[in-house]
């Protein structure tokens, strides 16, 4: 309903940069408890961590992690789902509502000399509307999307910090974490948890680790729900294969070596198996 929405939109319009327009109306408040327990971290990067932790409670499509470096961090949005047609316009609006986020983390004033962005897809042929919205150093280029924030940007302090509103937000956001966590399938979770490391795909034994089962009981609870380990990663691989080639100008090798295939060779075979075409036909067509 969602997608449809947004194609109608889109076509009523006819704006190319919707997502900057729709992320510019996002706010921190429209994410409910997650939105007002953000904002009483003591630090952005806690708040960061705090957001993350409890990403499930947001509007996103995109598996987001974050990576800390000696010069900052890095905010990483990964493809989760296959957004096709409306991959640009999620990209957009999740980076205009993030980099909106910081700016009313700090009502006062917030320098954006401390956030760079990469947005993950080939420049347009007009970037000036996003170099307005976003007011930031900003690049282009294939693949995931990333907002690298300076070490003195993450260590500042929030100006609403307070860490007994903290405590009681951060149990209701537990609380409803956990509902929505229990009304996920195991197949579900497990596609998230591959993924996240799709080029180099974690053991079965691995992934019921993290999941805090034992391997026996993942199998048996997959065998339920008419699924196997192998089955996913297979189905997974192919419909990440179909996405990239279709919207993407990777090379053939990049998209074999991002799927964790260590030879060309192999994943051409894979992809044949699955559409009885070449990765080649396959995009052309």
């Amino acid at each position: 309903q969602e997608f449809c929405v947004i194609r109608n939109l889109q076509a009523a319009t006819g704006f190319e940069d919707l997502g900057l327009i729709v992320g510019k109306r996002f706010h921190l408040s429209v994410l409910g408890v997650l939105g007002a327990t953000v904002p009483t971290a003591s630090t952005v990067r806690e708040a960061i961590k705090l957001f993350i932790e409890y990403i499930q409670l947001s509007y996103t499509y995109f598996n987001v992690s974050f990576e800390e470096t000696s010069a900052g961090g890095k905010l990483i949005l990964a493809d989760q789902y296959e957004l096709g047609d409306l991959r640009r316009f999620f990209i957009d609006r999740d980076t205009m509502f993030t980099v909106n986020a910081f700016r009313e983390l700090f009502p006062q004033s917030i320098s954006m000399e401390g956030i760079c962005v990469k947005l993950g897809y080939e420049p347009p042929l007009e970037s000036n509307k996003h170099s307005q919205a976003l007011q930031c150093t900003l690049e282009f280029s294939e693949g995931s999307t990333h907002i690298t924030l300076s070490k003195q940007l993450l260590e500042q302090a929030l100006p609403q910090s307070n860490e007994l509103t903290l405590k009681l937000l951060e149990q209701q956001c537990k609380e409803i974490n956990q509902k929505l966590s229990d009304s996920q399938t195991l197949v579900e979770q497990i596609q998230q948890i591959l993924l996240a490391s799709i080029r180099a795909p974690l053991s079965l034994e691995d992934i019921a680790q993290q999941l805090g089962l034992s391997s026996r009981t993942v199998r048996r609870k997959l065998s339920l729900e008419g699924s196997h380990y192998k089955q996913l990663l297979m189905k997974l691989r192919e419909s990440e294969a179909k996405r990239l080639l279709k919207e993407t100008r990777w090379s053939i090798e990049k998209i074999a070596e991002h799927l964790g295939y260590s030879e060309t060779s192999g994943f051409n075979h894979a992809f044949k198996k699955w559409t009885t075409l070449s990765p080649n036909q396959y995009r052309k067509q």
